[in-house]
């Protein structure tokens, strides 16, 4: 559950979800289309605690800010976040590497998206 304002919108994180089976129906404090890094900012500064939700803690939840590699024709996800320090990544799957510039402008450009979306939910009836 997503709250803007007086109205709820449910938004189900996993495919085939019954969204009208409100028991399997959780409050979230922020946008859970966010990034980890801004998911926990936003969290620690309205409501002052570190998230250690599952989805939190998953390693995999860093793929929203991988960046692609920059070898023409490899277009493997390279993991960053917006805290990491900015360093040259090699490529798992073609060795090539990705110098600390690509990362620091890829960092910038996160740390610089809007806080939030239009919360309208678009299966609203």
């Amino acid at each position: 559950m997503v709250f803007d304002g007086f109205r709820v919108c449910l938004r189900p994180l996993l495919p085939g979800l019954d969204v009208s089976d409100l028991s399997k129906a959780f409050i979230s404090y922020t946008d859970v289309g966010r990034s980890k890094y801004v998911r926990r900012k936003d969290l620690k500064a309205r409501w002052y605690f570190d998230c250690e939700c599952s989805r939190c803690v998953d390693p995999a939840d860093d793929m929203l800010t991988a960046i692609k590699c920059s070898t023409p024709g490899c277009s493997e996800p390279l993991i960053i976040t917006e805290t990491s320090e900015p360093c040259y990544i090699a490529c798992p799957k073609c060795r090539g590497m990705t110098d600390d510039s690509t990362v620091k402008e890829a960092q910038e450009l996160m740390k610089s998206l809007p806080a939030s979306f239009d919360p309208q939910c678009p299966a609203e009836k």
